[in-house]
C-alpha cells in the first residue's frame, strides 16, 4: 500500500513541476512588460506603452478567469478571435487548477510522512521525485529538439494538439489587431522561460533524497553518547572504524559512518546484546539518551 503512494507521487510531482513552470510565466506580467520595447510592440501596434499594458492586462484577466467577458483594451476584436481566447482560458485555468491540486496533495503526503517519521518507499532505490525528473527530462529533450530545429513547426503542432479541429488561432491582424501585441518572438521567449524553469527543476528533483527521520534523531542522540565507547571496551567489541561514534541501542551496539564520496550513511553492527543485563550499570542508566534503533535494518543506507 505504501508503494502505491510512491507511484501516485511520481506523476503528481511531474505535473506540479510542469504546471508550475508554466504558471509563473502566466502570472508574472512584468515578464511581458519587459519585452514591449525590445520587441517594438508600440511601433508595430501604434499604441502607447500604457495602452499595450492595459490591453495585455485585459486579455490575461480574461484568460485567467478574473473577468467574464473578453476585452483587449482599446483594440477591436472579432468573435472568431474571442473564441480562441476562450479556448486559451480553459487551458490556463486547467494549468493553475492542476498545479494547486498536485501541490496540495504532495504537501499533505509530506505532512503525513513527517508525522509518521517515515519517507515514501523508494522505487528501484530512487525517490518518486527522481522518476518524475526522468519523465520531465525526456519531455524537455523531445520538445526542445523540435522547437530548436523548427519553432514554427513546433508552434503548429502545439495548436494542433491543444486546439484540435480548430483554426481560430490563425488571426487576421486587420480583424484582430490584438495579435500584434503577441508576436511570435514573445511566444518563443515564453517557451524558453518555461524550458529553463524545467531544466533547473529537473536536476533538483533528480538528486533529491528524503532523509529518514530515524537517521536524523540518531545523529542527535550520538551527541550525548558518552558511555558507548567504554562499554564496547568492556564487552570486547572491536571498532571497525576507530574514532567514529557508537551507540547502545535496545539490543545492539552500532556505529555510524558517512561515506564522503556518495554521502550515504552506513550503520555497522558491532555487537548484539542478549539481554539488558549484559549492559554495565553505568551504561544502562544512560541508554535512554541514544534512542531506539532496534529496527535500524529498515533504514535507507
Amino acid at each position: 500500500m505504501k508503494k502505491l503512494w510512491s507511484y501516485i507521487a511520481i506523476p503528481c510531482t511531474a505535473l506540479a513541476v510542469f504546471t508550475g513552470s508554466i504558471a509563473w510565466v502566466l502570472l508574472l506580467r512584468p515578464f511581458y512588460y519587459a519585452q514591449i520595447a525590445p520587441l517594438g510592440i508600440c511601433e508595430s501596434s501604434g499604441l502607447t506603452a500604457a495602452q499595450v499594458r492595459a490591453a495585455y492586462g485585459d486579455v490575461m484577466d480574461y484568460c485567467l478567469g478574473l473577468r467574464q467577458t473578453f476585452a483587449a483594451g482599446v483594440l477591436p476584436f472579432s468573435e472568431e478571435g474571442a473564441s480562441h481566447f476562450a479556448d486559451v482560458r480553459v487551458l490556463f485555468i486547467l494549468d493553475l487548477a492542476v498545479l494547486a491540486v498536485t501541490v496540495l496533495f504532495l504537501l499533505g503526503l509530506h505532512i503525513v510522512c513527517k508525522r509518521r517519521g517515515e519517507p515514501l518507499p523508494r522505487l528501484g532505490g530512487r525517490t518518486p521525485a527522481f522518476w518524475a525528473a526522468c519523465g520531465l527530462g525526456g519531455l524537455i529533450l523531445l520538445v526542445g529538439a523540435l522547437a530548436a530545429t523548427d519553432f514554427d513547426r513546433a508552434f503548429t503542432v502545439f495548436h494542433g494538439i491543444f486546439f484540435p479541429g480548430k483554426d481560430n488561432w490563425l488571426f487576421d491582424p486587420a480583424a484582430d489587431p490584438v495579435i500584434v501585441l503577441l508576436p511570435e518572438e514573445f511566444f518563443r521567449n515564453c517557451a524558453i522561460a518555461i524550458g529553463v524553469s524545467l531544466a533547473g527543476a529537473v536536476p533538483v528533483a533528480a538528486i533529491h533524497r528524503t532523509q529518514p527521520k530515524k537517521i536524523k534523531r540518531f545523529f542527535g542522540a550520538l551527541q550525548k553518547n558518552i558511555h558507548a565507547h567504554a562499554w564496547c571496551s568492556v564487552s570486547g567489541s572491536d571498532l571497525p572504524l576507530a574514532g567514529l561514534p557508537v551507540a547502545v541501542c535496545e539490543d545492539h551496539v552500532v556505529q555510524i559512518a558517512q561515506d564522503p564520496v556518495v554521502h550515504h550513511n552506513t550503520i555497522t553492527l558491532l555487537s548484539s546484546l542478549v539481554s539488558k543485563g549484559n549492559i554495565p550499570p553505568s551504561d544502562r542508566e544512560c541508554k535512554g539518551n541514544f534512542g531506539s534503533l532496534h529496527k535500524f535494518n529498515n533504514l535507507y543506507l
